[in-house]
């Protein structure tokens, strides 16, 4: 491979299957059967560097595929009823990341995200006998796109690093149902600039005082059909503001090191 060029793979499958009927608190259970659960999970991953002389650039690439669902007869012996659920759920997800590798007081990092994901929900409840040609009620869809760019900027001098960044985030979100004659399908967009700032004091090479402001955004989320109907729209998105004061330190010759911090969060439109 070339000079300063590196490369990470990874593939981790999962799968689980069980399990027991529903019981009481004294582990009685009213079927003598099991009921069946199960969940398969792939994740796939990719990390490429390559080092140049200014900076480093850094690619990662992951994919997970999810598959889970359950088959419930115990709880519905009453009616002769049973109860099927199945959930799919795919996401990739890719950022590029630039950082400096120079030894002077000027630091700096950028970077770009992408992530798709795709989301799919539906049950079927029926006679056992008739549970195979039952159609799903909900059968519900759900997905989006984000996007996301950051950089930050730090400079050192004497004792004292100041760094500052900011970060744009966007979100479109959309879903539908499969069911025949549903005119579910409600979209969305989500988006907000968010800051950081830390102020650091290295009074030698062991020790570190730190005070950090940040900001965190989550998006919003998409009514269900009942909400929508009442005429309710998307619920909208919240913001994070943390703030943290912390101290690092090694001392007695790396015998002995701590981290110590005290934070305060104040969380809006919750």
């Amino acid at each position: 491979l070339a000079e300063g060029f590196s490369a990470v793979a990874g593939v981790w499958h999962s799968k689980r299957n069980g399990g027991p009927a529903a019981a009481d608190d004294n582990g009685n259970r009213n079927v003598f059967y099991d009921e069946e659960t199960n969940a398969t999970q792939d994740v796939y991953s990719l990390q490429v560097k390559k080092d140049f002389n200014a900076f480093s650039l850094v690619s990662s690439t992951s994919y997970v595929d999810l598959h889970a669902g359950y088959f419930k007869r115990s709880i519905f012996t009453t009616t002769g009823n049973a109860l099927e659920n199945a959930w799919d759920a795919r996401a990739f997800s890719e950022e590029v990341n630039l950082s400096s590798n120079g030894a002077g007081p000027w630091k700096w990092t950028a970077g770009l995200i992408y992530r798709s994901l795709d989301d799919r929900n539906r049950s079927r409840l029926a006679p056992l006998a008739a549970i195979d040609t039952t159609a799903w009620n909900p059968d519900d869809f759900s997905g989006g796109d984000s996007y996301a760019g950051f950089g930050e900027l730090s400079y050192s001098f004497s004792q004292f690093e100041v760094l500052g960044g900011l970060r744009y985030t966007k979100e479109d979100r959309d879903a539908h149902s499969g069911l025949p004659g549903s005119t579910y399908s409600p979209k969305a967009s989500f988006d907000k600039v968010t800051p950081r700032l830390v102020l650091s004091w290295k009074p030698n090479r062991n020790s570190m005082t730190y005070l950090s402001y940040a900001e965190g955004f989550r998006s919003g989320l998409l009514q269900p059909p009942a909400a929508i109907a009442a005429g309710f729209g998307p619920v909208e998105s919240d913001l994070l503001r943390n703030y943290e004061l912390g101290n690092k330190a090694t001392v007695l010759d790396g015998r002995l090191s701590w981290e110590a911090s005290v934070y305060y969060m104040d969380w809006q439109d919750m």
